[in-house]
């Protein structure tokens, strides 16, 4: 009769999940790379700083949206309906002193 202790231990060591201790020939990955290589880390940085750019250039053109298609028109209508105002303003007033001196 086999002891269970025993055929527990065995199912353990030939498991699936068990790995390997790793070998010097397979330390490939903790070493650097070659001089004309360039690392998975520049090249992230270099993803990233290209995503940055890129949103910046999309950011500056909702700004430039927002501008031509909002403010610019908005102040446009203040700015002339101030001017019309002032405009006939003066023209009345205008109007006024010519009366007067024309008695």
């Amino acid at each position: 009769m086999t002891d269970p202790l025993t055929d527990m231990a065995e199912s353990i060591s030939s498991s699936a999940f068990m790995v390997d201790p790793p070998t010097p020939e397979s330390d490939d990955v903790d070493s650097l790379p070659e001089s004309g290589e360039t690392s998975s880390t520049e090249e992230e940085q270099d993803q990233y700083s290209h995503d940055a750019e890129r949103e910046w250039k999309e950011s500056l053109e909702q700004l430039e949206l927002l501008l031509t298609m909002v403010l610019i028109p908005y102040f446009g209508k203040y700015f002339g309906r101030k001017l019309a105002f002032y405009g006939k303003m003066l023209h009345d007033w205008d109007g006024k002193r010519n009366e007067l001196t024309n008695v």
